[in-house]
C-alpha cells in the first residue's frame, strides 16, 4: 500500500544536487560520493535493469524506485517495533498509517 502511494505521488521537483546524482548515475561517471558511497552505484544498477528489461531510460524514476523501496522497508520496521513495544497490532497499524500519510 505504501509503495503504491509513494510511487503514485512521486515528486516532480528535483533539487540541483539530486540532478547531479542523476547525471552521474546516467553516465556512470563519478558514482562514488563521500556522503553516499553506495547510493549512486545501486541506483545505476536499477537504472540499467529498467533500461534492459523494460526499455525505460528514466534515471530519476530509478532513484525514486530505490527511495520508495527503502521507505517501505523503514515503514515495515517501524510497524514491527511498535507492535513489539505496544503489544497491539491495531494501534501499531494506525500509528504507522499516520506516519505514511504525513511523511514528506
Amino acid at each position: 500500500m505504501a509503495a503504491a502511494l509513494y510511487l503514485g505521488l512521486r515528486s516532480q521537483f528535483q533539487m540541483p544536487d539530486s540532478l547531479e546524482y542523476a547525471y552521474s548515475i546516467k553516465t556512470g561517471a563519478n558514482l562514488f560520493h563521500p556522503h553516499h558511497l553506495l547510493y549512486s552505484p545501486v541506483v545505476r544498477l536499477i537504472h540499467l535493469s529498467l533500461s534492459a528489461v523494460f526499455g525505460i531510460h528514466d534515471t530519476i524514476l530509478a532513484a525514486q524506485i530505490h527511495n520508495v523501496f527503502w521507505a517501505v522497508v523503514t515503514i515495515c520496521a517501524f510497524f514491527l517495533v511498535l507492535r513489539t513495544f505496544l503489544n497491539s497490532t491495531t494501534v501499531s497499524f494506525l500509528v504507522t498509517l499516520l506516519l505514511i500519510v504525513t511523511n514528506g
